[in-house]
């Protein structure tokens, strides 16, 4: 509707605009401002506006000074100097105040003064009888207290009494300086009646203004109270006021730049015994250092670069700084870390390897460490170094001191080294393999042979010098290309077990779940592996509630007669005991995929050998899991509710929306199934492996509904021990896999984003259910062929508000962690290549295989190597007679699945019908133009009613 509106430019549509990005603003959502039109950005001071928004000072900065400077706008003075302040310019902006006698900016004038320390620069305001306070709100009042001049005068009050609290401070007035304190405090709390409470993003400043009044009071208390270890006690009061105050660096700048000023200036004044005046005095060293580096490490995070730059300097300047080699080490780093920031990468590469490369510099091991690991992970970046060497230069040397000085395995830098060794290996790792699987190395390798055995045979057939000399010069060659790939495919071996032991090492010592690395150690964990027998030991260190998550990828590998397989099925096994809850209902899912599958008709009606050997092996598993009495009960009540629910899915129903469960029905019978938790409940998997409180299943009520649908799922409800109701959605003629999958992924995708710092920011999530229908690049597949991506029809796009699908809706940061993590999402897709949907079958070629089968087959009997018909449990722990050896291979990959997955790899990548790969701001506009393209719209079917 908006978008309409400013394409047809209709009177009044600015102000619309201008008012929707002040609300935005206000609220804190950047994004959405981007949904409010671009008419603004053709003006000077809608740019300008736009750039404050963003928080690109240094451009705001610039174009202020344009305008003042020729358009003579003396007006746009206080832009600039806010400008000024937000880059942390405080003297300039405190020398160019003086210089032009401005005293309607005293406010900035006071601020600059006690952030510089700058206590002999305003000598008037020691004098000066500063107004009571009731005497201000009355003044206030006279003038109206919602006028806009009066938070100039607040901004000139604060800091007034700030400046004098500090300055009392270093003389050692701090009865007087608590006094002042009270009296801005009362200030600030008064000035929130000019404040508009319709955003909370108006209160932030107040309350940062209050905290910096806090860790003032702190200060002051502490040395007036004359406590023992005085800094330590500040700055652990200081860290608890920061534990609980989540604030953007803009608002917790000041705070800090309080708090430096009073360590800066204030410690080497105060009234202290001699019996601790050194500790004193190396405690206040440290703390400089350490917040100023803080300070800078903050601002370098929100690109202001500026003020992270100042604060590295400013941490230059303190006496004997360099000279202290753990200091020195901290101050490098964070300065390299800058200049590869800002773009400057060959500055960066250069500060840090001279500091690696500098004396005495691993006698401080951690800080040494934290430099090999950056500095190893931008060689990896860029590529500037190959091979194994760096890998252990690197990383394997920051491993090897961290291990040295034993350091604690749980702490977070020796898990961020651990999993930089890994992700770089494994990347290395994939580069070789891709290399060992091309055309030219196949040709290369063949071409080796080829020439070894006819330089061998023309040795042994000719005596002409001549052709021996050719022979010879071609074995030769020979034996140097057959070095060469022999060596390739040892860096292969030797990267894909750096990557394993380092994946390991994190999953082993992190107290996190870990998703997207327990992917990828099953990911490579099915490649051929050199050192089977250390991996599979450390594995078993592994707590089991990380393989919660992968158990639906390691079933389908327990089928073959391999060592993976046997490790595979113990695995699962031992994580069945410490988490029934969760792994039990996936072994029955598997189990019992292939039951009612006689109810289906069409294309879906039969069975792969593949889905037929998934399930074995499932039942197998089941059948020695049942043996053991602790899961006994478990087992039994799960095939109970696991046969009535298929059972009651497979019920033809007419078409009214609700019904009755038929009489005597199987699942009407279920009561109190206490070894059974609710299966729709979303358990947390416990790293103990203790599960108290457990919600089991009651009964079932004896009625269900019909949502829609084309296979017409039902809608059932069950009661919980907990006296609540619980919802379900069964579906049958349907292939519950790919929703399994999906809702993997989609978990996957939220860990990922929990742990990116700007989709965290946003507060990103996808909310999962335990049951949900997606399709997966079925939709082509169709009578009638889905044209677009995802429904964006005119009544999704209108309950979006007036900026429709731009602004928030068009957010791109879920895309940016998705292509930055893809590896990880397409490994929990792999399953699918060697478990796949059944829309993905060969069906012709699997149809003739059926009708040669050999092996007698039915949903719930099988036949077993003794020649018995077995039931259900009974086949349990009794292997299946052999497939015949023309059945399809297991370990081959589906090559349906396996274009689908390159096909998905592709899209995340945004490489689209050949072309080079496109941005994600370019493929977002993209998706979104081709689902509310009206030529797609129109050839969807009718049923899917895309005209809503």
């Amino acid at each position: 509707m908006l978008h309409y509106h400013i394409n047809a430019d209709t009177p009044g549509v600015s102000e619309i605009l201008q008012v929707l990005r002040e609300s935005f603003a206000g609220i804190g959502d950047t994004d959405a401002l981007y949904g409010c039109g671009i008419g603004h950005l053709f003006e000077p001071e809608g740019r300008i506006q736009h750039f404050k928004h963003l928080d690109k000072w240094e451009q705001v900065m610039r174009s202020y000074e344009l305008e003042v400077a020729y358009c003579g706008q003396p007006e746009k003075l206080d832009g600039l100097l806010k400008s000024l302040q937000m880059l942390g310019m405080d003297e300039l902006l405190m020398r160019f105040i003086d210089s032009k006698e401005m005293d309607q900016y005293d406010g900035l004038r006071y601020e600059c003064a006690w952030r510089l320390g700058a206590w002999d620069q305003i000598p008037t305001l020691r004098n000066e009888k500063l107004p009571m306070l009731t005497e201000l709100m009355e003044d206030f009042s006279r003038k109206g207290i919602t006028a806009k001049s009066n938070e100039k005068e607040i901004d000139k009050l604060f800091h007034q009494h700030l400046f004098l609290a500090v300055s009392h401070i270093k003389s050692g007035k701090y009865k007087e300086s608590l006094d002042l304190l009270d009296v801005a405090r009362s200030l600030v709390i008064n000035s929130l009646a000019l404040s508009s409470l319709e955003a909370c993003q108006n209160l932030y400043r107040p309350i940062a203004r209050l905290q910096a009044i806090k860790s003032t009071e702190v200060f002051a208390n502490a040395f007036l109270s004359k406590k023992k270890r005085i800094l330590p006690f500040i700055i652990e009061e200081w860290e608890r006021d920061d534990d609980v105050s989540q604030q953007s660096f803009n608002l917790a700048e000041p705070v800090k730049a309080v708090r430096l000023t009073l360590l800066e200036h204030c410690c080497q004044n105060t009234e202290t015994s001699s019996n601790n005046a050194s500790d004193l005095n190396y405690s206040n060293f440290k703390a400089l250092v350490d917040i100023r580096l803080h300070q800078s490490i903050i601002a370098r995070e929100a690109n202001m670069f500026w003020v992270s730059e100042k604060y590295l300097r400013a941490v230059r300047q303190i006496p004997n700084v360099l000279s202290n080699v753990n200091f020195r080490l901290r101050l490098g780093l964070e300065e390299a870390k800058l200049f590869w920031s800002k773009g400057d990468k060959d500055v960066g590469k250069i500060i840090l390897e001279r500091l690696i490369a500098g004396e005495n510099a691993e006698a401080h091991y951690l800080d040494y460490a934290r430099a090999l690991v950056t500095y190893g992970s931008w060689v990896m970046d860029t590529h500037s170094e190959r091979g194994k060497a760096p890998l252990q230069k690197y990383f394997g040397r920051t491993i090897e001191l961290m291990n040295e000085n034993n350091h604690d395995k749980h702490s977070e830098d020796f898990l961020h080294a651990a999993k930089a060794f890994a992700l770089f290996a494994d990347e290395n790792f994939i580069e070789t393999k891709h290399r060992i699987q091309s055309s030219s190395f196949q040709q290369q390798k063949e071409t080796a042979l080829v020439s070894k055995n006819i330089a061998t045979t023309y040795n042994k057939i000719h005596t002409a010098t001549d052709e021996k000399r050719a022979a010879s010069i071609l074995l030769k060659l020979a034996d140097i290309d057959q070095k060469e790939i022999a060596n390739i495919e040892n860096e292969k071996a030797s990267f894909h077990c750096l990557a394993l032991f380092n994946y390991i090492d994190v999953l082993r010592y992190s107290s996190d779940k870990d998703i997207d690395i327990i992917y990828r150690v099953v990911s490579l964990m099915l490649e051929p592996i050199r050192d089977r027998e250390r991996i599979e030991a450390k594995i078993w260190c592994i707590p089991t509630f990380k393989f919660i998550p992968v158990i639906r990828q390691l079933i389908p590998r327990v089928i073959a007669e391999d060592e993976n397989a046997k490790f595979f099925k113990k695995l699962i096994e031992k994580c069945a005991l410490d988490h029934p809850h969760h792994i039990l209902p996936a072994l029955f899912a598997v189990a019992y995929s292939t039951r009612g599958i006689e109810n289906i008709e069409g294309s879906y009606a039969f069975v792969t050998e593949g889905q037929k050997e998934n399930t074995t092996a499932a039942q197998n598993i089941l059948g020695d899991l049942i043996k053991k009495e602790i899961l006994k009960d478990n087992i039994l009540q799960l095939q109970k509710l696991w046969e009535s629910l298929i059972d009651l899915a497979y019920i033809n129903t007419s078409k009214k929306s609700c019904h009755d469960i038929p009489r005597g029905h199987s699942i009407l019978k279920l009561r109190d199934l206490n070894s059974v938790q609710i299966p729709t409940i979303a358990l947390k998997g416990s790293p103990v492996a203790k599960y108290k409180n457990i919600v089991t299943l009651h009964k079932y009520e004896p009625e269900f509904q019909l949502v829609g649908g084309i296979n017409m799922p039902k809608k059932i409800s069950c009661i919980g021990s907990d006296g609540v109701k619980y919802f379900q959605l069964l579906k049958g003629k349907d292939d519950p896999r790919q929703d399994a999958v999906m809702v993997q992924v989609v978990e996957l995708i939220n860990e990922l984003m929990v742990k990116d710092k700007r989709a965290q920011k946003r507060n990103l999530i996808m909310r999962t259910y335990k049951v949900s229908r997606i399709a997966f690049e079925q939709g082509r597949l169709l009578k009638f062929p889905e044209t677009v991506p995802f429904r964006l029809t005119r009544n999704i796009v209108d309950g979006m508000g007036v900026s429709g699908v731009q602004g928030v809706f068009k957010n791109e940061e879920v895309m940016r962690v998705i292509r930055e993590h893809y590896r990880s999402v397409l490994t929990v897709l792999e399953v699918l290549i060697y478990d796949p949907l059944y829309a993905w079958t060969l069906k012709p070629f699997e149809q003739a295989l059926k009708e040669r089968r050999e092996v007698s087959y039915s949903d719930d009997s099988y036949e077993t190597e003794d020649g018995e018909k077995a039931g259900f449990f009974s086949s349990f722990g009794k292997p299946l007679k052999k497939f015949p050896e023309w059945r399809l291979n297991q370990n081959e990959r589906n090559p349906y699945a396996v274009r689908a997955l390159e096909r998905i790899e592709r899209k995340i990548l945004g490489v689209e019908d050949g072309f080079p790969p496109s941005s994600i701001e370019a493929q977002v506009d993209k998706l979104i133009k081709i689902a509310q393209d009206p030529e797609n719209l129109c050839a969807l079917y009718s049923g899917w009613q895309p005209y809503l």
